[in-house]
């Protein structure tokens, strides 16, 4: 019998390389574009469609976001077009 055992940093590291594989933002990139705008999750979600619980989980990385919503959130990240088109 194999146990595998991994304390939150450790998932933390390895949900990053999962991510990174697959070209997809870290939880870290993903609360770094909220933030960027001083938002909360709550007023970040109203402005942009995108469910709560949802970017919760991407945030803390307990779920990995789709190719289609990873490219929304690399063009939210642009601070220009989401001024020219907020």
């Amino acid at each position: 019998m194999r146990f595998r055992v991994l304390d939150h940093e450790a998932e933390t590291l390895q949900h990053a390389a999962i991510c990174t594989h697959f070209g997809l933002l870290t939880p870290a990139a993903i609360r770094r574009i909220r933030q960027r705008y001083g938002m909360s999750r709550c007023s970040f979600c109203k402005v942009t469609g995108i469910e709560e619980e949802d970017l919760k989980h991407w945030e803390e990385g307990i779920e990995i976001q789709s190719p289609l919503v990873d490219r929304y959130l690399r063009f939210l990240a642009s601070r220009d077009l989401y001024e020219r088109n907020g």
